[in-house]
């Protein structure tokens, strides 16, 4: 798997929609990132979908990262991950979402990520 860093993605600009070269060539393979999960639903402890974001904002002062820092992450079918306040890492097919709007989550009140990912591992990582 390929290791990717933030900075690639934020390769796509926000206002002119232009997707960078490197981002381009991460598009839809089989990547590895790194990050912080921010749970869509907290009422469970083991979750299916949540946001991964490059830092955990540790209070309410810090703005939430952009879209284009925001990875929207669905574990595969038949499949859970346990949440947790380490970093994490995960393995998936990553992709911009085809949706023109991007919303903000009431929940959590992050923007919903300008990215997708469908994750076949979430691995938690402690230091």
């Amino acid at each position: 798997n390929l290791q990717v860093s933030w900075k690639i993605l934020q390769e796509y600009d926000l206002r002119s929609k232009s997707i960078g070269q490197n981002l381009k060539k991460i598009l839809n393979k089989n990547i590895s990132i790194k990050g912080y999960m921010i749970p869509l639903d907290s009422s469970n402890k083991k979750i299916s979908e949540f946001l991964l974001v490059p830092y955990m904002p540790s209070c309410y002062h810090v703005p939430p990262p952009p879209a284009n820092m925001t990875i929207n992450v669905k574990v595969q079918k038949n499949k859970t991950a346990n949440y947790s306040y380490y970093p994490v890492e995960i393995i998936g097919v990553l992709s911009v979402s085809k949706s023109e709007e991007i919303k903000s989550n009431v929940n959590t009140g992050f923007s919903s990520g300008l990215y997708l990912m469908s994750a076949s591992s979430v691995k938690e990582i402690r230091q």
